[in-house]
């Protein structure tokens, strides 16, 4: 079996539109603006796990997508923050974005794809944008600097 390693993955999210009814079951709206901010090595509840090993300093490629939700009365733009990936190589990240674009999301409800990049990594996908009012908004490829590493014992090799 493969080491896995989680990641913690902070995005700063402002509410940059907001429409609420006068009535309590009326229409509404709300839209989002979710900026990356950091990424660190975790032990504990990661938001995104890899066999790949990144330490403080080390550069990767974040695999992360903006999808909107909503119900009956009305919807949130944006609203949802999903972080699928970590990779060294810019072209195994583009790998699974162009996969997570082309997901036909209706098919895949309540049902986990599979997918094997490139780089050796391996993926099992659910889709959270798979719901009658959920859409996907932008799938994001995004190069930053793993800053820390957050309560390890020692750095593997």
């Amino acid at each position: 079996m493969t080491d896995m390693y989680g990641y913690e993955v902070k995005f700063e999210r402002d509410c940059v539109d907001s429409r609420n009814p006068r009535e309590q079951y009326g229409s509404w709206y709300k839209e989002y603006k979710n900026t990356f901010q950091s990424i660190s090595r975790t032990r504990e509840a990661p938001d995104v796990v890899s066999s790949l090993v990144l330490n403080a300093g080390d550069a990767c490629f974040l695999v992360w997508a903006e999808y909107s939700d909503g119900d009956s009365f009305g919807n949130s733009v944006r609203s949802g923050v999903e972080v699928f990936g970590v990779f060294r190589s810019y072209m195994a990240a583009n790998e699974l974005k162009d996969f997570l674009e082309k997901v036909d999301a209706e098919q895949w409800y309540d049902k986990a794809l599979e997918l094997l990049t490139s780089d050796g990594q391996e993926f099992s996908i659910s889709i959270p944008w798979a719901d009658y009012f959920s859409e996907l908004n932008e799938v994001h490829v995004t190069e930053t600097t793993v800053i820390k590493i957050v309560d390890t014992e020692e750095d593997p090799e």
